[in-house]
């Protein structure tokens, strides 16, 4: 159906559609070239200060070109802008759907996710960077140094080479996604697994407490409930979990209510997360203007 002049915008902004999204539809941004250097001019107007103009203009865009990764790109620095870092990584991580060879959307992203202390993809995203540039590239260059950097924090506080850590981490993800499908068997074992590799690993004690907990094992669960305080005495679960199980009798099953967490604060991750806003490049921006947000 044709949309009136004068009629209200469809995108919501509550201006006439001839002040609104028909100025963009005039223009030949049907092309992908076209959309592209609106984005730019966009990225333009919001580094000259006009913050809210830019979003109102990207958001219309968006409105109009919704898969095109670098729309999508647009989105996330607005967000950025509006300090929205959740909205921000959603946009970013359609943006490397979309187009899996946009460094500057995975550089944001290894960033973002390194604020988040999700140690794990902020150095995937690093490598695919290094993947896609080669080590000698403008962005390839600082990937490579991130990483070096990770690396050496990483064996400074917990003693162990980067893929050691990185295995240990996958090999809990896997186990703890056993247990939120209650599948307590299998989770064990790659608990199990994880303190062959780690003794002193808190969380997967307190863990495979709740697997055996589940399973009706109470005495076992609470032999793993009492190593993880031992361990650690003030790790919260452990404690809140060992008075739900006293109070259940031996071979009855408990759900699983309980207390769980995805990954225990160890030393690397109790350096907290950097409250200051991030900062990012847009596809116009030189790497050499990358502030790193953690020295």
């Amino acid at each position: 159906m044709k949309i009136q002049r004068n009629s209200l915008c469809v995108c919501g902004s509550g201006k006439k559609y001839k002040k609104c999204c028909l100025a963009l539809e005039s223009k030949p941004i049907r092309m992908i070239s076209g959309i592209h250097e609106v984005c730019d001019k966009i990225l333009v107007q919001m580094e000259s200060g006009d913050l809210l103009g830019a979003v109102e203009k990207a958001e219309r865009l968006y409105n109009l070109y919704p898969d095109d990764h670098m729309v999508n790109y647009l989105q996330g620095v607005c967000h950025i802008q509006k300090e929205q870092y959740q909205k921000a990584i959603s946009f970013f991580e359609k943006t490397v759907l979309l187009n899996q060879w946009f460094c500057e959307a995975y550089f944001n992203l290894a960033n973002f996710y390194r604020r988040e202390m999700n140690i794990p993809n902020s150095i995937a995203c690093f490598k695919k960077i290094i993947e896609i540039e080669g080590v000698h590239g403008d962005l390839g260059k600082i990937a490579n140094e991130e990483i070096d950097s990770y690396e050496k924090f990483i064996q400074k506080s917990s003693g162990k080479t980067l893929e050691e850590y990185l295995h240990e981490h996958s090999l809990f993800d896997e186990a703890f996604t056993f247990l939120k499908r209650e599948k307590y068997q299998e989770a064990i074992s790659l608990f199990k697994q994880m303190l062959i590799l780690n003794p002193n690993h808190v969380q997967s004690h307190g863990n495979i407490a709740l697997a055996y907990s589940a399973l009706g094992e109470q005495n076992i669960a609470l032999q793993h409930l009492d190593k993880a305080l031992l361990l650690d005495p003030s790790y919260e679960p452990a404690q809140q979990n060992r008075e739900n199980v006293i109070m259940l009798k031996e071979g009855e099953k408990s759900p699983i209510i309980m207390q769980e967490v995805s990954y225990y604060k160890e030393k690397l991750e109790s350096k907290g997360k950097r409250e200051s806003k991030p900062t990012a490049l847009s596809w116009s921006s030189s790497a050499q203007d990358y502030i790193p947000l953690y020295n």
